[in-house]
C-alpha cells in the first residue's frame, strides 16, 4: 500500500454505488494485482463472495477492473520498468477500461480530466517509453 504522501487515483472507487465501495475497499487493500487479474477471468474467489452475497457476477467484474485501473495508479513509474513491466501496466489498464485497442497517449487523454492521478501515471509510462527509444536508437 502507497505511504500517505503518495497520490492515489480515487476517481474510479468513487464512482461505485455506495454498497458496492465497502468490497472494492476489501480487494483494494487485501489482493494482488495478479489475483484480481484471475478473479476477473475466472470469477471471485469464494471468501469474497461469502463476505458480500449481495453483489451479482456484473457488479464484481466493475468492481474488479475500478481496483485494477487504482491500482495501476499506485505505480510510480522510472527508468528501471523495463519495456514488457510497462507494456504489462498499460495492457492491464486497457483491458479494464474496456479499450483494448488504444494508444498509450489516447488513453491518457481519455482520462486526463476525470481521472487525473491515473492518467499522470500514463503520461509518465509514455515519457519513460519515449525516453528508452530515443536512448536505443542514439
Amino acid at each position: 500500500m502507497p505511504g500517505t504522501n503518495h497520490h492515489v487515483e480515487s476517481g474510479f472507487i468513487g464512482e461505485l454505488p455506495l454498497n458496492l465501495k465497502p468490497p472494492a475497499e476489501d480487494l483494494l487493500k487485501y489482493s494482488t494485482m495478479k489475483q484480481l487479474i484471475l478473479m476477473r477471468q475466472h470469477g471471485i474467489d469464494d471468501f469474497f463472495q461469502k463476505t458480500y452475497p449481495f453483489i451479482n457476477d456484473t457488479e464484481w467484474l466493475d468492481i474488479i477492473d475500478k481496483v485494477l485501473l487504482t491500482k495501476v495508479s499506485y505505480f510510480e513509474l522510472n527508468d528501471r520498468f523495463s519495456a514488457a513491466q510497462m507494456n504489462k501496466l498499460l495492457e492491464i489498464a486497457r483491458f479494464a477500461l474496456k479499450l483494448p485497442n488504444e494508444s498509450a497517449q489516447s488513453i491518457y487523454q481519455i482520462t486526463e480530466h476525470r481521472y487525473p492521478v491515473f492518467a499522470k501515471v500514463i503520461k509518465n509510462l509514455i515519457f519513460i517509453c519515449q525516453k528508452k527509444v530515443k536512448q536505443h536508437a542514439a
